[in-house]
């Protein structure tokens, strides 16, 4: 009996002694969630506004984009025409080359051999 009465005395001092230091620390903890859900709140509603720039600018882009092609279809189309004109030209003046476009070339000894008789 004697040390459940040293036991409990113990306790009550060790509670009263602690209770001023975890009330404080409980009151720190409060003021730092509050601090920290302000600061949450404001990072939501930046994130939402990001969000919103994020898609006008999108919008924006695609009006844009629309616009440009829209403006340049008949430049597009030109060149295009110009540029297919171009390869087939180049294409008949390759064919109707008559050296062939991928010349097998002799081995170096060759080369040697045939510089030294000529």
């Amino acid at each position: 009996m004697k040390y459940q009465d040293e036991f409990t005395n113990l306790n009550s001092k060790l509670r009263e002694t602690l209770r001023p230091q975890t009330e404080a620390a409980i009151a720190a903890a409060r003021v730092g969630f509050g601090r920290a859900r302000q600061r949450l709140d404001r990072l939501k509603h930046s994130l939402a506004a990001m969000n919103e720039a994020g898609r006008a600018l999108g919008q924006l882009t695609g009006r844009h984009a629309k616009s440009f092609a829209r403006q340049n279809a008949p430049l597009f189309a030109a060149v295009g025409n110009d540029l297919s004109v171009f390869a087939r030209t180049t294409l008949a003046s390759l064919q109707s080359s008559e050296k062939p476009l991928n010349r097998v070339r002799k081995a170096p000894a060759k080369r040697r051999r045939a510089r030294k008789s000529a």
